[in-house]
C-alpha cells in the first residue's frame, strides 16, 4: 500500500470515530438538558432524532457534490457545518433555548451525512472480494466512537445529585453557563474536529480517481441498480428503525422496568453492555467476513440475533433481580451485537452491488450510496421518534412519573411486550424477504461489467480534486485512455460491441 492510500485510509477511519462520537457523546446528558430547559416527553423521540434525519436528508446531496467536486471537498465542507451545529448546541444553555439546542443537533448532523462518503471511498480503492474487512474496520471505528462517547459523556455529566442541576447551572456566570456538565460534550467534539480532523484531512486524504468518474450516467441504462438499491434501501430502513427504536429507549426499560439506576452516575450502566457487544462484534466481524461468512450471512445473523435481543427484553415475570437483570443486559449485547452484523454487512453487501453495476452506476457512485445511506439515516429517526410513543413511561402511583428524578416507585414501562414483539415479527418478515432477495438476486451482475480501478493494479491513482483532470493534467499517459474515456457500453449493434471492445482493455466485460 502507497503512503498516500495508507494516509488516506487512516484519515477516512479516524472520519468514522468522529463522527460516531460526535453523535453519541452527548447521550448521557442530552435527554436531562431537553427536560429541563422546558422540553416536553412527547417531542424528545423528534429532538434525539434531528440527527439522523438531517443525515438522510443531505446524504444524496453530498454524494452527489462528492461526484461532481470530488471526496476531500464534501468532507471539508461538512466537517465547517459540524463545528456551526455543535457550536449553537454548546450555546443551548446559556440562551436557555429549546430552539438552540434542536437546531444545533439538526445542524450537526447535516455533517454526519458525509458518513457515505467513506463508503465511497472505499468502494473505490478495495477489491471487491476483501473490501468487507475495509468496511468492517470502518465500522469498527465508528464502534469505538459510539462507546467513546457515552463513556466520556459519563464523566462529564453531574456525578452527584443536584451537584450539577441545571438550575444551579442558569444561575451561575457567564463562564459556567457556556462550559458546563451539559455542553461540554458539544465543546469536546468541536475540539476535536477543528484540532484533529480538519487537518488530517486536509493535509493527509487524498482523492482517488477511478476510471468511471469519466463515464456519464443515464438513469434509463440504470433501471437495474436502481430497482436493487429501493429493495436494500426497504430492507435497511427496517432493520435499522426497529434497533434503534429500542436503543433510544435502553434508558426508559433501565430506570422503569429493571431498576438499574438510582442516580445519575449509574447511567453508564445503560450503555456499557451495548457499546462494549458493538466493539466485540465488530473485532469478530473484522476477522471473520470473506474467510467464515459472507456479507449477506452477517446480514442474515444480523437481523437474527437482532430478534433474540429483542426476546430477552420483553417483560417475563421473573422475581430474581441477577437473573431479571442478566435477561435485559444479555438482550442489549445480543441486539447491538446483531446490529454490528446487519449494517456491516448490508453496507458491503450493497457496496459490492455497486461495483458489479459499475457500467450502470458510473460516475454517480456518490448519489446511490447517498441513498443507501438515506434509508439508514431515516431509520435512525423514525425509530426514536415513533417508538416512544407506544414504549414509555407511566405513572404507577400520586407524583409525577419523570425519568430524571429517578423515583422507580413511581414508574412503569408500559406495552413492553406488545411493543417488542410487534418489532420481532418486523424484523422477522425483512429477514425472510432479505433471504429471498439474496437467493433470487444475490449471483454477481456480469453483463456489461465495468472493471474500475481496483481490478486493473498499477492503474489507480490519487488526486487533490478533480479539476485536474477536468485541466487535463494527467500523470501517467496508460490512465488517460482508461480514465477519461467516453461511456461505453455493450449494445445490441455488433459494430458498438466491436469498437467498445477495441479500446485498449479501457472497458471490459466479463
Amino acid at each position: 500500500m502507497s503512503t498516500k492510500k495508507l494516509l488516506s485510509t487512516v484519515a477516512v477511519h479516524y472520519f468514522g470515530f468522529t463522527m460516531a462520537l460526535d453523535y453519541s457523546i452527548v447521550l448521557v446528558s442530552v435527554q436531562e438538558l431537553w427536560y429541563s430547559l422546558g422540553g416536553s416527553n412527547a417531542y424528545y423521540g423528534v429532538m434525539f432524532g434531528s440527527y439522523a434525519l438531517a443525515q438522510a436528508i443531505i446524504s444524496p446531496l453530498l454524494g452527489y457534490i462528492s461526484d461532481l467536486r470530488g471526496l476531500k471537498f464534501a468532507v471539508m465542507l461538512s466537517l465547517i457545518v459540524n463545528v456551526i451545529g455543535n457550536v449553537m448546541y454548546g450555546l443551548s444553555v446559556v440562551s436557555q433555548s429549546l430552539n438552540m439546542m434542536f437546531f444545533g443537533r439538526f445542524i450537526a448532523g447535516i455533517s454526519a451525512g458525509s458518513v457515505t462518503l467513506a463508503l465511497v471511498y472505499l468502494t473505490n480503492t478495495t477489491l471487491r472480494e476483501t473490501r468487507g474487512k475495509s468496511v468492517a474496520s470502518f465500522k469498527l471505528a465508528q464502534a469505538v466512537g459510539l462507546l467513546g462517547g457515552p463513556t466520556v459523556g459519563m464523566f462529564l455529566v453531574p456525578l452527584f445529585s443536584r451537584k450539577g442541576d441545571i438550575a444551579t447551572t442558569l444561575n451561575s456566570s457567564l463562564t459556567v453557563q457556556v462550559f458546563n456538565t451539559y455542553t461540554t460534550p458539544a465543546w469536546l467534539a468541536t475540539a476535536n474536529v477543528v484540532l484533529f480532523m480538519l487537518p488530517l484531512i486536509k493535509f493527509c486524504f487524498k482523492n482517488p480517481l477511478a476510471p468511471h468518474m469519466a463515464m456519464k450516467f443515464d438513469w434509463r441504462e440504470a433501471k437495474g441498480l436502481i430497482w436493487h438499491t429501493l429493495t436494500l434501501m426497504l430492507s435497511v430502513f427496517v432493520g435499522t428503525a426497529c434497533f434503534w427504536g429500542v436503543t433510544s429507549d435502553l434508558f426508559t426499560l433501565a430506570f422503569g422496568k429493571y431498576s438499574l439506576t438510582a442516580e445519575q452516575r449509574d447511567l453508564w450502566k445503560v450503555y456499557i453492555s451495548g457499546g462494549i457487544a458493538f466493539v466485540l462484534a465488530g473485532v469478530l466481524i473484522r476477522a471473520g467476513i470473506h474467510k467464515k461468512f459472507s456479507p449477506a450471512m452477517f446480514s442474515i445473523l444480523g437481523l437474527i440475533f437482532n430478534v433474540w435481543g429483542f426476546v430477552l427484553l420483553l417483560d417475563y415475570p421473573i422475581e430474581d433481580e441477577r437473573l431479571k437483570n442478566g435477561f435485559y443486559f444479555g438482550g442489549v449485547a445480543l441486539s447491538t451485537s446483531g446490529a454490528a452484523a446487519f449494517f456491516t454487512g448490508v453496507g458491503v453487501y450493497y457496496s459490492q452491488k455497486i461495483t458489479d453495476f459499475s457500467d450502470q452506476a458510473r460516475n454517480r457512485r456518490g448519489v446511490f450510496l447517498g441513498f443507501f445511506n438515506l434509508a439508514d439515516s431515516m431509520g435512525r429517526f423514525a425509530g426514536p421518534a415513533l417508538i416512544p410513543v407506544f414504549l414509555h413511561l407511566w405513572n404507577k402511583g400520586g407524583k409525577k412519573c419523570e425519568s430524571t428524578k429517578f423515583d422507580t416507585s413511581n414508574c412503569e414501562v408500559e406495552n413492553i411486550n406488545i411493543v417488542l414483539a410487534a418489532l420481532c415479527g418486523i424484523l422477522s418478515i425483512d429477514l425472510v424477504l432479505f433471504v429471498y432477495y439474496h437467493i433470487v438476486h444475490g449471483k454477481r451482475h456480469n453483463d456489461g461489467f465495468l472493471l474500475t480501478n481496483t481490478d486493473l493494479p498499477g492503474r489507480f491513482t490519487f488526486r487533490e480534486d478533480l479539476d485536474d483532470v477536468r485541466d487535463g493534467d494527467v500523470e501517467d499517459p496508460d490512465q488517460t485512455q482508461m480514465e477519461l474515456s467516453p461511456p461505453q457500453r455493450h449494445r445490441t449493434s455488433r459494430t458498438s460491441s466491436s469498437r467498445a471492445s477495441s479500446q485498449n482493455g479501457s472497458i471490459q466485460t466479463l
